[in-house]
């Protein structure tokens, strides 16, 4: 049973069943012990994560952040306008942050998931 459907959202409920070999009252006790052994169980994989220091130092490994930051050090030391400099520095780190906030919460949220 190797279902490779490109359309699978376009399926009736019928064709669904009998791509997947099974019916309204779903597999049987064997079939299901057999697509057990060959498939294995439905579990997420562990995969070992990325320290948040490494993922927070990735997010200025861009050469857009670089360019920022050498311009708000240009406004900053040779142009002394603190201000247009604190602007380019907050809106280039901004977003970087949310980004790394936002990836943060989605980690903590997937870990909820495994351990239900």
């Amino acid at each position: 049973m190797e279902v490779f459907v490109a359309n699978w959202h376009n399926l009736t409920i019928e064709e669904t069943l009998r791509q997947l070999s099974s019916n309204r009252h779903g597999l049987t006790d064997e079939e299901a012990r057999h697509r057990l052994k060959k498939y294995g169980r439905n579990e997420l994989l562990e995969k070992e994560g990325i320290p948040w220091p490494i993922v927070l130092l990735r997010q200025f490994a861009s050469p857009l952040i670089y360019i920022l930051l050498t311009a708000a050090a240009i406004e900053l030391f040779y142009m002394g306008k603190p201000t247009d400099a604190g602007v380019i520095f907050f809106s280039s780190n901004s977003q970087r942050s949310y980004w790394f906030l936002s990836r943060a919460k989605s980690r903590k949220a997937i870990g909820g998931f495994k351990s239900a």
